[in-house]
This record gives C-alpha cells, sequence and structure tokens, in this order.
C-alpha cells in the first residue's frame, strides 16, 4: 500500500516536470470486435504527455552489470544495520534518499554501466557466501529454541534458564559475526560505487570525504554532479537567470528543467536546500523530487552509460498506470456506468473477452502515443528557455513576422501561429506553455 501511495502521489505531481501537453480524447471503435450487442470504443487519456515518466526501462545490460545493480540502496540500508532493519527505522529511508550518498547510490543505478570500484583482492561473491554461512550458523539459535520452548513445561525454571544461557552463547559469536559481516559489506558496496564516480569524474574527493557523505544533497551538489556528468551531451545555453545564484550548474539545471529545481515567482531558486517541487527557503516533505528527478533524466536525458559514452535508455510502455477501464465505454456509455447496472456480465465469456481485446489495443495506442511523446520532450530538452519575455520573444526578430500578423488581425489562427514559433524555438515551462500565456505577453509586455 506505501508503493501504491507513493506512486499515486507522484502522478499527481509529474504535471510539473513540464509534461502537460492535452491530447484530444477521441473515441476510438475496437474495429476487431466480432458483431455482439456490445459496441466497446475507448479514448485515449487526456494526460499522455505526463504518463512519459512512467515508461518503464529496458534493462539490456549484460548479466555481470545486472549482478551490481542487484545490491541496491535498500540492501546498503539493511547491512549497515548488521543485516536486518527494523520496521520504525526503515521509515526514514525515504530521508536518506536526499542525502549525498542516497543520490549517489541511485546515480549510480541510474547511469548503469559504470563498474564499482572495489579494494584490492575484494571478492564480492566470496564475501556474499561467508554472510550466507555465517547466518545460517545464526539462524540455528531460533530452530532450537524453538524445539526447546517445545518442551519448557516440563523443564523447571532453573533448567530452562541454564539451557537458554547456553544456547544464547553457542551463537552469539555468529550473530556478532553476521552483523559485522553485513556492515563490512555494506561500507565497501558504498564507498565502490562514490569511488567509480569520482574516478568518472562526476564527483570531486573533497565532496564526499569522511562523514561529508552523510549530508543533505543540496540543489548545488546535485547539480554539479549531474553537470558534470552530463553537460558536453547537453550544453548549458546561457538562457536562465536566477537572482540568488551565479552557479553554471545550478542554471543548467533549471535550463534542462530537472524536477526539485523550480524557481519562484521572485526568481529565486534556493540553491543551498534540498531539491524540492515548491521553491522556497526550506525543506518540503512528501513530495519525493529525487525520485522524481531520476525518472526524468533516465528517460529523457542520454544517461546510459555504455563503454565510456552516454546514450538514451530504451524504454517500454508505462502500462502501471494506466487505467484501461476508465477510458472505456459500452454502446456509448462509460464502461464503469455501464456493468454498475449490468453486474452479470462481468461473468460472461464473450463480453469479458471483448473487455481485455478492448483494453489491449487501448493500452497498445496509449503507449504508441507515449513514445511520441517521449521523442518529442527529448528534443525540447535540447532548447533554451525564455527567460525574459521581451528580449527572447518581442523583440526576437525571428518572431517578428508572426507577431506582426497576430496584431494586425488579433485571431486565433494568428495567435497558435506564434505559440507553435515559440514552442520551436524554446522549451517552455509549465507555467509559460498556454495561449492565453502567449496571447497575454502580446497584448502587454513592451
Amino acid at each position: 500500500m506505501m508503493m501504491l501511495r507513493k506512486i499515486l502521489i507522484l502522478s499527481l505531481m509529474v504535471g510539473s516536470l513540464g509534461f502537460m501537453a492535452i491530447i484530444p480524447a477521441m473515441p476510438i471503435p475496437n474495429a476487431h470486435a466480432q458483431a455482439s450487442p456490445y459496441l466497446f470504443t475507448y479514448k485515449l487519456p487526456p494526460n499522455v504527455s505526463q504518463l512519459v515518466t512512467f515508461t518503464t526501462i529496458r534493462d539490456d545490460f549484460p548479466d555481470p552489470v545486472k549482478k551490481v545493480h542487484a545490491y541496491t540502496l535498500g540492501t546498503y540500508f539493511d547491512d549497515t544495520n548488521g543485516g536486518y532493519t527494523p520496521e520504525k527505522i526503515m521509515a526514514t529511508v525515504d530521508k536518506w534518499e536526499t542525502l549525498k550518498i542516497g543520490f549517489l547510490f541511485q546515480l549510480f543505478d541510474t547511469i548503469g554501466g559504470l563498474p564499482p570500484v572495489y579494494p584490492e583482492g575484494y571478492r564480492p561473491d566470496e564475501m556474499n557466501k561467508r554472510i550466507a554461512e555465517t547466518v545460517a550458523k545464526r539462524d540455528g539459535y531460533d530452530r532450537e529454541i524453538a524445539r526447546l520452548s517445545e518442551g519448557r513445561a516440563t523443564l523447571p525454571p532453573e533448567e530452562w534458564e541454564k539451557r537458554l544461557k547456553e544456547l544464547q552463547d553457542k551463537y552469539a559469536p555468529y550473530a556478532q559475526e553476521a552483523g559485522n559481516l553485513h556492515r563490512q559489506r555494506g561500507e565497501i558496496e558504498m564507498r565502490a560505487r562514490v569511488q567509480a564516480l569520482i574516478d568518472a569524474g562526476f564527483v570531486l574527493p573533497e565532496e564526499v570525504a569522511g562523514e561529508r557523505i552523510m549530508e543533505p544533497a543540496t540543489k548545488t551538489f546535485v547539480a554539479n554532479v549531474l553537470y558534470r556528468a552530463l553537460h558536453e551531451v547537453r550544453p548549458y545555453k546561457g538562457s536562465v537567470a536566477p537572482l540568488d545564484t551565479q552557479d553554471i550548474a545550478v542554471r543548467w539545471a533549471i535550463e534542462v528543467g530537472l524536477p526539485g529545481f523550480d524557481v519562484d515567482p521572485r526568481g529565486n531558486v534556493y540553491p543551498d536546500v534540498r531539491l524540492q517541487m515548491t521553491p522556497g527557503p526550506n525543506d518540503v516533505v512528501g513530495e519525493y523530487p529525487y525520485r522524481l528527478l531520476f525518472m526524468y533524466v533516465q528517460r529523457l536525458l542520454p544517461s546510459k552509460w555504455v563503454d565510456g559514452k552516454w546514450q538514451y535508455y530504451q524504454t517500454g510502455g508505462a502500462n502501471d498506470v494506466i487505467c484501461a477501464e476508465c477510458f472505456l465505454y459500452v454502446n456509448g456509455q462509460p464502461y464503469s456506468q455501464y456493468v454498475a447496472r449490468r453486474p452479470t456480465l462481468l461473468n460472461n465469456p464473450s463480453f469479458k473477452q471483448q473487455l481485455e481485446q478492448t483494453k489491449a489495443r487501448m493500452i497498445a495506442d496509449t503507449n504508441a502515443r507515449i513514445q511520441l511523446e517521449l521523442q518529442k520532450k527529448r528534443l525540447d530538452v535540447m532548447k533554451p528557455r525564455i527567460w525574459n519575455w521581451s528580449t527572447d520573444l518581442i523583440h526576437n526578430p525571428r518572431f517578428a513576422q508572426v507577431i506582426a500578423s497576430y496584431r494586425k488581425t488579433r485571431g486565433a489562427k494568428a495567435l497558435n501561429a506564434v505559440y507553435q514559433a515559440v514552442k520551436n524555438e524554446y522549451h517552455l515551462f509549465p507555467r509559460q506553455d498556454s495561449l492565453v500565456v502567449i496571447q497575454n505577453v502580446l497584448d502587454h509586455v513592451k
């Protein structure tokens, strides 16, 4: 339930990432349905553009790479707690994602093909085997305690206490050794990943020295790490100018549209706080900007590291977040209403077959549209931003002709021509991306 809740929260927030284009919802008949008293039709979701962020990533890395990435931030969290994380502590893992250590762990997983830098002589398989063997010995305590407990009623209290202490003394070394091995593995795996990022030039050693790795992953830190990694494939165009920072990496992050780098109405980005979807001087809880950041990076930027070069990830569908039934119609009525009045249809084989066929077509058509939107968004990320309407649009000679045509007629066709010309040239922020905003600028900005 917790993961479902987080997915729902993310889906509600993802519109703030710039995926706001609305696709007309046109009924599409199921042309393959056989003659039937039930005519199934469907519409494409109106938020197809927003679903880009939820496309699946195709993991086509070789098995050795997949094996490395089987060790996750959650595994590390368990290791640091000696192999087991109590539920009350596990609830704090979300906060770890906002620390440098959590951010770098997720970055390492996101780019995929960077090998960890282990200490000389360290063998991960051997460590895993040692842990498994020690844990197996430690777990023998539970089995012997269970057997001892079965006969507790027949034992005098003194004898029970004696045998219990004997078992505890027997297995205590294994429990201690297992905990130590888990913690040792966690430290090695974490440092191996961080060292790989340092060796690649993405992280500076002084940024993560000693306890500094447990510092918050501020916007400045996150931006600089990603800028070092990706600025050659997505160069900074100099199109943004927040008031509270000259840091080129932070400005690049705003320009590229990275989640968590929104600017407030006064023009401030607040570079010294954690990522936030609602810009301000204080941390905001419950927005999951770091997860949204990596979803965005992995889908819209060439962030797959293969043989020392960046590539785009191949993506699949967004089946997990497409509610097919929400957009189905039966004989012109919404599916949910139709079956609510005729619940026995859910047991009708012919009806169920048509339903599944139509759902499959609806999902396939939606995913095809999502892929088109994905390619469009990847192109948009390469464009500059509009920061000053007067210089970037009104007095920009590239738009002189379409602006003159609009001011001559004030018509919808001329307005749309300006809007499309702007969209072709710039990557608009969500708050800018509408005909209403463009019309207001044309009518009032000098």
